[in-house]
């Protein structure tokens, strides 16, 4: 599984096309058994290996911020979006997106039905939009 800024981030296509696509992207990489797998060795490992636990990190959530990131970034200056700190907003975003869903699979719970996770995603998208949309809500 990879994330990649070149397929995810298309600069024409619409933010909620765009946000929606990588909210699909991030959670089938979370989800998947490697990735629950990765993720529940590096947490466990961290403090006797630390030197893996920051490889995970700049890896995967660093990465992956850094990505959204740049991409909101470019919006803004696009007009598209209304962000005063597009880090702050890639983390807000990301940190929603992966949600109870991601908690749910580290623990072995059952996971959400399609549709309730679809709606989520959809939700996700719709609240981080309204809250940047140019013209938008400030905080």
């Amino acid at each position: 599984y990879e994330l990649s800024d070149t397929t995810l981030f298309l600069p024409d296509a619409p933010p909620a096309q765009t946000l929606r696509q990588l909210a699909d992207a991030l959670l089938d990489l979370l989800l998947s058994e490697d990735g629950i797998c990765a993720n529940r060795v590096c947490c466990a490992e961290a403090e006797a290996h630390p030197e893996a636990a920051d490889v995970f990190f700049k890896e995967g959530p660093e990465y992956v911020t850094a990505m959204l990131t740049q991409y909101l970034q470019d919006q803004v200056a696009r007009g598209q979006l209304a962000i005063p700190n597009p880090r702050h907003a890639a983390i807000q975003f990301l940190y929603m997106v992966k949600g109870e869903t991601h908690m749910r699979a580290l623990l072995g719970q059952a996971p959400w039905e399609q549709q309730e996770l679809a709606d989520y995603l959809d939700s996700c998208v719709g609240v981080f939009l309204k809250a940047y949309a140019p013209g938008g809500i400030t905080a």
